[in-house]
């Protein structure tokens, strides 16, 4: 048996997490106040999720505009259709990037699935090096990503997006050290 990262607790503390509770409370605050993700000093990997319509693409197109190097809907378009991180035909250039020391945003709906964020950790653990990781979840407000997918005007996408969000709404999960945001609302609605 080979010893390997001990990835028994990756939501809660894992690849995950490398702020204390009293910085991440900070931290969580600034970014919410801010309207949008601000990655701490440190961190070169970001991981983004959120049902569609949540806002992930424009948040993390944020971070592009930054010089972030962006992959955004990481999961499209997998080899044979998997649903495992490793198998998004990005993997191998977001792996890279990493070892590269380049600061990378991963945005996928997948995100809100424990079982999906434990694979990625296993995969970055076994195949980048180490590095400072952050996960930013959009709340799970079903109600007001559909909205949003209604509003958007892709007849095209809507219907699969709109049943995305029926399916996804069910495995969402925040592990403690997630920075959550509010789901994107159009400036007449928002709070």
């Amino acid at each position: 048996m080979g010893s390997g990262p001990d990835l028994s607790a990756v939501d809660a503390g894992g690849l995950f997490s490398y702020r204390s509770s009293v910085q991440m409370k900070v931290f969580q605050k600034h970014a919410v106040s801010q309207g949008g993700i601000s990655p701490g000093d440190a961190t070169h990997l970001v991981l983004v999720g959120g049902l569609p319509g949540a806002g992930k693409t424009h948040a993390a197109g944020r971070l592009q505009a930054l010089g972030w190097t962006l992959y955004d809907d990481f999961q499209n378009q997998a080899v044979d259709d998997s649903g495992h991180f490793k198998d998004s035909r990005l993997y191998a250039d977001l792996v890279l990037n990493l070892r590269a020391g380049c600061r990378c945003v991963v945005s996928d709906l997948r995100m809100v699935h424990k079982n999906y964020r434990k694979g990625a950790a296993e995969a970055l653990l076994r195949d980048a090096v180490q590095v400072a990781s952050e996960l930013h979840l959009f709340e799970n407000d079903p109600a007001q990503c559909a909205q949003n997918v209604r509003s958007a005007g892709d007849a095209l996408r809507e219907t699969l997006r709109l049943k995305e969000i029926k399916h996804w709404t069910r495995y969402f999960s925040a592990p403690p050290e997630a920075v959550l945001h509010p789901v994107w609302r159009p400036p007449h609605l928002a709070l």
